[in-house]
């Protein structure tokens, strides 16, 4: 096993997240590998545990060719993390994202589970949909649940928070914007001819969006059967971005 190649870091220095710090983390391996490779200007620190023995040394390389410091610490490392089987962290400095007027988005206003806020950035990433608004209050895309939940998604993606819808509104008054919700003055997906640039809305996993939001844009909503009132968010997002990505893939315009 090699010499830890830079001082090892006080325990001082880093603690348990919390949301006002400047800087976040992120856990495991692969998802530190999709840190390094994305946002590497970002990246602080990496820790790994004694334990670490990869068979892919593409971290510790990663490190190495970007003059990223790294240690073993395996006892800060476990104050960090929730998980004794977590053998890599990824310390990096938060940066808020920037979004463009021409590119299309998806807003979550009040977003409160960090899961799906996680999987929803993954998701939209996976679908070329980059560019997210979360209005608050709302969950905090740097908790490392977050991070953990995007599998790294995060570094591929900008993030930017609004304090209320109008304020996103008012930032980007040229959308065309789809807001979904259950409501019967709302057309349904598979009818929905999306016109770019759009803004898929989508409200918080337990109350949805208000009703004001039927008033809204073109209001959407995902057709199931009455035996659930309704969907995951994330589960909802998915089927939301497949539709309006597809639609101009399939020649449709």
């Amino acid at each position: 096993m090699a010499r830890n190649p830079n001082p090892p870091s006080p325990f001082s220095a880093y603690k348990r997240y919390r949301r006002e710090f400047e800087h976040s983390y992120v856990f495991g391996a692969s998802p530190t590998v999709e840190l390094l490779r994305s946002r590497p200007e970002q990246v602080i620190r990496v820790l790994v545990s004694e334990d670490f023995h990869p068979k892919d040394p593409t971290l510790l390389n990663l490190c190495e060719q970007q003059h990223i410091p790294w240690e073993y610490n395996g006892t800060l490392l476990r104050r960090l993390t929730p998980k004794e089987n977590c053998l890599a962290v990824g310390v990096f400095r938060k940066q808020i994202g920037t979004l463009e007027e021409q590119e299309n988005h998806i807003v979550l206003v009040h977003p409160s589970d960090m899961g799906n806020l996680g999987t929803v950035l993954r998701t939209a990433v996976g679908f070329g949909l980059s560019q997210i608004a979360v209005i608050r209050p709302g969950a905090d895309c740097f908790d490392p649940k977050a991070v953990r939940a995007s599998m790294g998604a995060l570094f591929r993606a900008d993030v930017a928070y609004f304090d209320c819808f109008e304020d996103y509104t008012r930032c980007f008054p040229h959308r065309i914007l789809y807001p979904f919700l259950l409501s019967d003055r709302a057309t349904p997906l598979p009818q929905v001819q999306p016109e770019v640039p759009f803004s898929l809305i989508f409200g918080n996993e337990s109350s949805g969006l208000d009703p004001q939001f039927e008033a809204i844009g073109i209001p959407v909503i995902i057709p199931h059967t009455q035996n659930i009132d309704s969907l995951n968010l994330s589960i909802a997002a998915g089927i939301g971005m497949y539709h309006f990505t597809t639609y101009f893939s399939n020649g449709k315009e």
